[in-house]
């Protein structure tokens, strides 16, 4: 079946002004894409008025996409010639919709064109309607705030205003693109709200501040590492087209470095999924974000499937005490699935010193295990977390351990039976096995998201996420009274 796209509509004159006014509407099979530009009822290919003060329709007038942006009706473009009331009727053939929006439509009205009582008109008349005015009436899948708008105006954003345009395939690779780039400026904007626990109003004030003094310091810090975390974010899903994730931001303070004992220091965090391989890298940097100091962490996951199961690999190089003489290796093999609607997750460890990343091999003994249990239950989210070390991490299903290096006998059923005998709900306190556990449980309250923890020293921690983005937290040793931690 053909591609079917219909632009339609009026062309109107104010008989104050003489000005042309158009009214235009795209339909193609069952999607709409263009709202009227008036208050106006379209009703096939008449515009009719709902207010009798409205200006007269014009006749004679031609109507036409201007694909090449030259200003000049070409014969491969869709053009029409409005009728009695006004009306036209495009129908846009082949790919030529593939312009809708990101082509100007153009009214060229000769001298002698007919009003509604027949009167011609003195002079010819032109009206070009850009691109960006069309998609004003277009949804964006992408909200912009205030904050965005001046991230993107600080970064210099291409787009419409600030590029010259000479074909509609380039306004529409710049439509794209600017889309991408504010999707890339909310997604840094969300990060630094999390990371600073400060509201979006807040972030906008600070990068506002054009006074003195620290806070004047501060939002030009602030600005400039949004600035770099949308770039370099972009610049690698560039590198990595294919990539399921792919992300770069820039941080004040850290607590993977040393618990936040610099709490002055800038970060630089890069997390990479590509290709079923898994990159990430915290680096400490210097204040002006150009260049690397010291790595935090670096690390490599790779992913495979085993009779149903997910076997990751993950291999880390740290130094997360302050003293970058010294790194140490932090081994992970990871063995999980899912049944219904439960996740279950096995986790060998292993360490040591390192000197390199390469130093940190999969070959180094395993001593300690997690074991992960996540589910949901009366609209909640929960999580519960076992460590095990010495000689009862590996009690239980003994020989699960270097997967890749044996033959070992994976069975979903068997991780299933022997986790579930774990007490891994959240509300029991049953003792186990394990050194430590900790326990999550996430659920709304309002507007606002809680998060419970508890731990088996019996510490109860009450997280509470604000709508914008902000976080209280409560401590309690009895999950009933609590008090600010």
């Amino acid at each position: 079946m053909p591609r079917y796209t219909q632009l339609h509509g009026c062309v109107i004159i104010d008989p104050k002004n003489g000005r042309l006014s158009l009214i235009t509407q795209v339909m193609s099979l069952n999607a709409t894409y263009f709202a009227t530009l008036s208050t106006t009822l379209l009703l096939g290919s008449a515009c009719l008025f709902a207010d009798e003060s409205a200006p007269d329709y014009l006749r004679g007038a031609t109507v036409f996409l201007d694909i090449n942006y030259n200003g000049t009706l070409e014969l491969n473009e869709p053009s029409a010639i409005t009728g009695l009331t006004g009306n036209y009727i495009d129908d846009l053939a082949g790919s030529d919709d593939r312009c809708i929006g990101f082509a100007p439509i153009v009214i060229d009205a000769p001298s002698g064109a007919l009003d509604a009582n027949n009167n011609p008109i003195d002079r010819a008349l032109r009206l070009t309607i850009p691109p960006a005015a069309q998609q004003r009436h277009v949804d964006s899948t992408v909200p912009k705030t205030q904050l965005s708008e001046l991230i993107a105006q600080a970064m210099a954003v291409p787009g419409e205003s600030s590029t010259t345009v000479s074909s509609c395939e380039q306004a529409k690779t710049l439509k794209q693109q600017n889309t991408r780039n504010h999707a890339l400026i909310e997604d840094a904007i969300t990060d630094a709200i999390r990371h600073y626990n400060i509201s979006e109003a807040q972030m906008l004030s600070w990068l506002q501040d054009a006074k003195s003094g620290g806070e004047l310091a501060r939002g030009k810090q602030l600005l400039n590492s949004l600035i770099k975390s949308v770039e370099e974010t972009r610049a690698l899903q560039l590198q990595h087209t294919n990539a399921i994730w792919a992300r770069v931001a820039y941080h004040q303070f850290d607590s993977r470095d040393a618990d936040d004992r610099f709490p002055e220091a800038w970060y630089r965090e890069l997390n990479l999924n590509n290709n079923g391989q898994q990159t990430f890298h915290l680096q400490r940097v210097s204040d002006d974000l150009n260049n690397a100091l010291h790595t935090i962490i670096f690390g490599q996951v790779s992913q495979t499937m085993r009779n149903g199961l997910s076997v990751r690999e993950s291999v880390e190089i740290e130094s997360r005490q302050g003293n970058f003489n010294r790194y140490t290796c932090d081994i992970k093999e990871i063995i999980s699935a899912r049944q219904a609607g439960v996740e279950y997750e096995l986790v060998n460890l292993a360490g040591g010193d390192a000197n390199s990343f390469e130093g940190c091999s999969l070959n180094r003994p395993f001593d300690g295990r997690y074991i992960f249990v996540n589910y949901q239950q009366d609209n909640a989210d929960f999580a519960s977390q076992f460590y095990f070390s010495g000689s009862d991490a590996f009690a239980f299903l003994p020989d699960w351990q270097r997967i890749h290096q044996q033959d070992v006998d994976l069975s979903l059923s068997t991780l299933v039976v022997t986790v579930n005998e774990l007490p891994y709900t959240f509300e029991t306190n049953t003792p186990s096995q394990a050194q430590w556990w900790v326990k999550t449980k996430e659920y709304r309250e309002g507007n606002d998201t809680v998060v419970l923890r508890r731990d088996n020293q019996q510490q109860w921690t009450k997280t509470t996420t604000k709508t914008d983005g902000t976080q209280t937290e409560q401590c309690s040793s009895d999950g009933k009274n609590w008090r600010p931690c």
